[in-house]
Order: structure tokens, then C-alpha cells, then sequence
């Protein structure tokens, strides 16, 4: 129980996230042991991690899009592309076709301030979301 509780042991869990698509890519070797038993898990991984980045991203382009204000427009698209940027990075980056860096995956790749400031952003999200189109009158 202890083992499952350790930071350390949910750090390597996290850390296998970040490369899952490094994972995929090198299981191509026919003779490895991930192509055999593992490959049809991890594509399943990816899958399923692609598929909550992409619901995450339409959803603050559809946020976006209903915003009336210009300046929740701006911010939005800022954020969108903060987050385009890093996850095309990464994942190009795990896969081979782009140089390594250190940019996390957002959400997934294990680190402190990088998570903080990933929490920052959805705070910024939900207040943009819950607030409303109000006219402000000063008597």
C-alpha cells in the first residue's frame, strides 16, 4: 500500500505518460516485446489522450466564439495557442520530429511550476466562462 502511495512510484506512472508516443513510435520493431503484448494498449493511451486534448481545445475555440468582448476574445486565443504550441511540441518531440526540449505536455508532464501555471490558465478559463454580459449603470 505504501508503494502505491509514494510520489516517487505516481512520478514514473507520469513520466510514462509523457512518452507515450515515444512508446508507440519505437514499438514499430516487429521483435519487441511492446509490439506483441503492449501495442494494442498504448494505441488505446493515445488515443484516449488525443482525444482530451482535441475536446479540450474545441472547447475553448467554442468559448471563444460566444465571448462578446474583445479583450475574453484576445485572452482566449492566447491561451489556445499557448497550448497548441506546447502540445505540438511535445508530441513532436516525443515522436522524433522535432528537436528535444525541455516543454512539458500540458496537464500530463510531470513538473511543479509548469502544472501551476497550467491551473492559472483554467482558472482564467473558468472566470471568462462563468462571467456574464452585464451593463454596468452608475447612479
Amino acid at each position: 500500500i505504501t508503494i502505491l502511495l509514494s510520489k516517487s512510484m505516481w512520478g514514473y506512472v507520469i513520466m510514462l505518460l509523457s512518452f507515450l508516443f515515444w512508446l508507440i513510435d519505437n514499438s514499430r520493431k516487429k521483435h519487441s516485446a511492446i509490439w506483441y503484448f503492449g501495442f494494442p494498449v498504448l494505441l488505446v493511451g493515445v488515443i484516449i489522450l488525443l482525444g482530451i486534448i482535441i475536446y479540450l481545445d474545441v472547447q475553448i475555440i467554442i468559448l471563444a466564439r460566444k465571448r462578446k468582448k474583445d479583450t475574453d476574445k484576445y485572452i482566449l486565443a492566447g491561451i489556445l495557442g499557448m497550448l497548441l504550441i506546447q502540445q505540438v511540441q511535445n508530441i513532436g518531440m516525443t515522436i522524433g520530429l522535432f528537436p528535444i526540449t525541455g516543454i512539458t505536455l500540458p496537464f500530463v508532464s510531470y513538473g511543479g511550476s509548469s502544472l501551476l501555471s497550467y491551473m492559472l490558465l483554467v482558472g482564467m478559463l473558468i472566470n471568462i466562462s462563468n462571467e456574464r454580459n452585464k451593463k454596468y449603470s452608475y447612479n
